[in-house]
């Protein structure tokens, strides 16, 4: 499948790009996420009962996403997520190379991988 992807942007550092949910730039710009690889925690995993459901490995491409009441730009990532009990996310985002790819992989496979 071939997709076009928004180009990253040129942000100054200390400043963020907002825009309205409504403006087209939006609609155009939309960040693509897909789950590239989902596991459930692994057994042994300190807290690991506190963790509600699977750990995912995501991909995001440059692009808006929501943030709260408005639209925020970023310039994609790789990240992994899972969600507490009480239903809050956490996880981490690492930058959108190949090193960021490798330690975001390196972090999945932690929490989700056997103990050997």
């Amino acid at each position: 499948m071939n997709h076009n992807y928004p180009a990253p942007r040129e942000i100054p550092p200390g400043k963020i790009l907002l825009a309205e949910c409504g403006d087209p730039a939006v609609t155009e710009n939309r960040a693509h996420r897909e789950v590239v690889e989902e596991a459930p925690p692994r057994a042994g995993l300190p807290g690991r009962g506190s963790i509600h459901g699977n750990v995912r490995l995501e991909w995001s491409s440059p692009g808006f996403e929501v943030a709260g009441s408005v639209m925020i730009w970023a310039n994609g990532y790789w990240a992994v997520w899972y969600a507490m009990v009480d239903g809050t996310r956490h996880g981490r985002r690492y930058r959108p190379d190949a090193e960021g790819e490798a330690k975001a992989r390196a972090h999945f496979r932690q929490l989700t991988a056997e103990q050997s």
